[in-house]
């Protein structure tokens, strides 16, 4: 036998593995960025409610939620691929501030100022989640019509020592939720 013999099942072993390693479906999710804002809420912030022993680390957790309240909720939510036969992967980051609804144009915010907002940026990982608040930086914001906001941000969170604080910068569009 020679070459010519075998080209067609070649060709066949080449289709089968470009068709195999084209299937996408590996079952993990695709990592996203979100940026919205909500009408008539607050956050309910408590910086370190709870710990934990993991691996001879002592890992903090902080409670925050969102209520119903008096002012506009901007947040911007980054979240990484979780693939459900790996361990460690999926985690992000999430950086939330208030302004008062009578902010109708526009919000600056800088440096000690950003305590107004309520700012403050949580991990979210295998081992929980990490809240810190923010007090560096810039928060600002023009109104692009009724449902969006240009928002640009250029914050640090307090290094507490106990969660690595992750620098967070972005100039985007936020829409109405």
């Amino acid at each position: 036998m020679n070459f010519r013999d075998y080209l067609p099942l070649f060709f066949i072993l080449i289709s089968v593995y470009i068709f195999n390693s084209c299937a996408d479906d590996d079952g993990c999710s695709d990592a996203t960025t979100e940026y919205t804002w909500t009408q008539n809420k607050s956050i309910l912030f408590n910086p370190r409610v709870d710990s934990t022993i993991v691996n001879d680390s002592v890992i903090y957790f902080s409670e925050f939620s969102t209520i119903d309240g008096q002012d506009n909720l901007f947040e911007f939510t980054r979240l990484s691929q979780s693939c459900p036969d790996i361990l460690d992967s999926g985690g992000g980051v999430a950086f939330l501030f208030v302004v008062p609804q009578d902010s109708t144009e526009n919000f600056n915010y800088n440096d000690i100022e950003i305590l107004e907002t309520s700012a403050h940026q949580r991990g979210l990982g295998l081992v929980g989640i990490c809240g810190m608040t923010i007090e560096q930086g810039t928060i600002n914001g023009t109104k692009i019509d009724e449902n969006t906001w240009q928002v640009a941000v250029d914050v640090l969170p307090n290094d507490d020592g106990k969660c690595p604080p992750q620098r967070i910068t972005f100039d985007q569009i936020f829409t109405l939720e």
